[in-house]
């Protein structure tokens, strides 16, 4: 009986340490914005005293559902616990969490889909 308590104690223990994590992966630009599966690094100029927001390019490759995109990243968001401020429908979204500002833009490129964001 001491056995089957121990082993219990033990899993129940490792379930809020194991089994409950929800955070998405973040962009390593940008070490609090949720990452979108597949998105590639292009371009990246961090924030400076002229530009106070850093600005990333990132491109999806074949893909080309921007409204899908779109609408999928600002779940994403929402999932994350970013209160969305404006959204421009395939377009762009713009969001806050905390002290952080993101403006996200999608634009079809060929076979791709590219997104800038910019952020502090």
């Amino acid at each position: 009986m001491k056995k089957i308590f121990s082993i219990l104690l033990i899993l129940a223990m490792s379930i809020p340490l194991f089994g409950c994590n929800t955070k998405s992966p973040v962009t390593k630009e940008f070490a609090y914005l949720p990452l979108y599966t597949g998105m590639q690094l292009n371009e990246f100029v961090p924030a400076n005293v002229e530009t106070p927001l850093a600005t990333g390019k990132y491109t999806l490759k074949n893909m080309t559902d921007v409204t899908t995109i779109c609408q999928n990243y600002q779940s994403i968001l929402d999932k994350e616990g970013w209160t969305i401020t404006k959204v421009q429908k395939d377009i762009s979204i713009s969001a806050e969490k905390d002290k952080h500002l993101v403006n996200i833009t999608f634009q079809k490129s060929g076979k791709d889909v590219i997104l800038v964001i910019n952020s502090k």
